[in-house]
């Protein structure tokens, strides 16, 4: 939301759900939801319904970030703002920036490993990518099938999976996708893709790996 004449602004929410709503100044930064933090009401006091009077000022950029009180739940919502010909609202579906969208496939030919010492063969993709700048970064995949991801620094040893392993996340709570938000510093990783026991089929498999 951006802000042409400075004063007194009326944002209202409303939805078919208890809703969290926050305020920042400038920049939303999803890894510390308190950057930046101007205004935030969770909706308690009006079940479904956030109403806040903001004095905003002018040539000033605002970002209204609206999430249901209660996690993994879906709603629908509205935002409205008074004086709306002094602002300009615009919805962004992602305020995280994508650096890298890398697609792979698993087949038949692809290497296999014992994953979990139970004499399993697991389907497995490695790809290195190197970090430039400190900071906190998201790891996430993309596919018809559920995925283990792994990250290691410097090297992955298929005969010892323990070794040098930094953070795993086995797509729970997440529609069986692994999801990793991680802080990162300059060295070499190392990321793993692996599917799950159910899936060692030699069929070909696709998905996308992205780092934001």
């Amino acid at each position: 939301m951006k802000v042409f004449m400075s004063g007194n602004y009326i944002i209202r929410s409303n939805g078919t759900r208890d809703t969290y709503v926050s305020i920042y100044k400038n920049n939303f930064n999803p890894f510390n939801s308190s950057e930046n933090l101007l205004i935030e009401n969770d909706g308690s006091i009006s079940f479904h319904y956030f109403k806040r009077d903001v004095f905003l000022q002018v040539d000033t950029t605002y970002l209204i970030v609206v999430t249901t009180y209660y996690p993994n739940q879906i709603a629908k919502f509205s935002i409205t703002v008074s004086n709306s010909s002094r602002v300009i609202l615009k919805y962004l579906k992602n305020p995280i920036n994508i650096q890298l969208n890398y697609p792979i496939k698993l087949t038949s030919q692809s290497p296999t490993f014992d994953r979990d010492s139970q004499k399993a063969d697991f389907y497995y993709e490695v790809f290195q990518f190197n970090i430039i700048t400190n900071g906190s970064y998201i790891l996430w995949s993309e596919s018809q099938m559920g995925t283990f991801g792994y990250i290691y620094k410097d090297n992955f040893d298929p005969n010892q999976p323990l070794k040098n392993k930094l953070f795993e996340h086995s797509g729970m709570c997440n529609e069986e996708q692994f999801k990793l938000i991680v802080d990162l510093q300059p060295q070499v990783l190392r990321q793993r893709q692996l599917l799950r026991p159910h899936q060692r089929s030699p069929a070909q498999w696709h998905r996308s790996i992205f780092i934001g």
